[in-house]
């Protein structure tokens, strides 16, 4: 990675790189009493902290999304939308500060993670578990654009 890349243009990669600066720095010699490896683990560990949140907010968004698409009544349909809304505002954000996020969205694994979690959720429910897609039905544009909404599969209307 190139040294200049810029705290302000993208975070997670900045504080990989610094990470990696900083422990190529531990290695040459100075009269200095910096812990290096761990002030670089540190700096790596808040990159690693914006990726989980990342990761965490594509789960919830997709959660959300099969809640909305394959269930009645659970939760109020305003209150499912403004969490979602909310989520993917947050997604955004982090994607805007951290351009190379990208790179470790995994749809396929995250859906994984997200569809266990709603077939749970989604016991007392009365739909088949078995409508809920192996396979992610959602494109990442799907997820992040704040006005996009699956198909009900009960007839709620998307709005």
């Amino acid at each position: 990675m190139d040294s200049r890349i810029g705290y302000d243009t993208d975070f997670y990669a900045w504080a990989l790189e610094q990470g990696r600066l900083l422990r190529e720095a531990s290695k040459q010699p100075t009269s200095t009493p910096v812990d290096w490896e761990n002030v670089a683990e540190e700096i790596e560990s808040i990159g690693r902290r914006e990726r989980r949140d990342l990761q965490d907010g594509i789960r919830q968004v997709m959660i959300g999304l099969l809640r909305f698409q394959f269930t009645q009544n659970a939760t109020s349909e305003v209150e499912l939308r403004l969490a979602i809304m909310r989520t993917r505002f947050d997604i955004k954000t982090l994607l805007e500060d951290s351009p190379s996020l990208h790179s470790c969205i995994d749809l396929s694994d995250l859906y994984g993670r997200a569809r266990l979690v709603a077939i749970t959720d989604f016991l007392d429910e009365a739909i088949l578990q078995g409508s809920v897609p192996a396979d992610c039905p959602y494109s990442l544009k799907q997820i992040l654009a704040v006005d996009w909404w699956p198909t009900n599969v009960f007839g709620k209307r998307a709005v």
